[in-house]
């Protein structure tokens, strides 16, 4: 587009002529609103209470695993501490066992998180007991 004055004349107006002519909108008083839905918010808060504690407990349940799969990156220096100066007294393989172990704990545990936003809705996918 090349910007001439007459594009721009053309463009101001249409864009002046847009949001003067936009609906104007003004706010309804506040505790007005308040006293009109807090019953129903009441209701719909006793009907939705067991099926949020449901999730809740499901994604507790959920962060305990989690949790469970991120104590095993420890392991990580651990393995690394055995395949490097405890290799001469035959840890190599327990070192290479431990990296393992650690390499899959930090994929499981990102996998749970990644999973989390989902677990309150009883999903059970990844083993979450």
């Amino acid at each position: 587009m090349i910007f001439t004055k007459k594009n721009l004349l053309i463009l101001t107006l249409l864009l002046s002529v847009t949001f003067y002519m936009a609906p104007q909108y003004e706010a309804e008083g506040s505790v007005t609103a308040a006293v009109l839905l807090a019953p129903v918010a009441i209701q719909a808060a006793k009907i939705a209470a067991p099926y949020v504690i449901r999730g809740l407990a499901n994604m507790g349940k959920h962060m305990l695993v989690a949790g469970k799969e991120l104590l095993y990156v420890f392991l990580i220096p651990v393995g690394v501490l055995e395949c490097t100066l405890l290799a001469p007294w035959g840890l190599w393989r327990p070192g290479l066992k431990h990296l393992g172990m650690g390499g899959l704990g930090i994929l499981k545990f990102c996998g749970y998180m990644i999973l989390l936003p989902i677990s309150p809705l009883g999903i059970n996918i990844g083993g979450g007991r």
